[in-house]
């Protein structure tokens, strides 16, 4: 999808600045994925997931999707070394606020 906004000359976001707000703003409202907004905004997942973290939005990633991501690595054996590795032990912190 393209859209055209005309916006003030004056306003001090580049394009970049605006394709990283527009990611997050639909990502907090669950109309895209985490890895979506990551590809909107241009920038890596683990970077968005800072941004986020940054400004105190928390990563709604739950079991079910951690799941499907590392059953997407095995499938592509890029979890070969560690499928003897039970799922706990795989989890990262995904945030540090304690209140998401």
């Amino acid at each position: 999808m393209q859209i055209t906004i005309d916006l003030p000359d004056d306003l001090a976001l580049t394009e970049s600045d605006l394709r990283r707000e527009i990611a997050i703003a639909l990502f907090q409202q669950n109309h895209i994925s985490l890895g979506r907004a990551s590809k909107i905004a241009g920038i890596y997942i683990m970077d968005f997931q800072k941004l986020l973290a940054d400004r105190g939005i928390c990563v709604h990633y739950d079991v079910e999707d951690l799941e499907q991501d590392v059953q997407h690595l095995r499938d592509r054996g890029w979890l070969r070394l560690l499928s003897a590795i039970p799922l706990p032990f795989l989890i990262l912190p995904l945030s540090i606020a304690s209140d998401c």
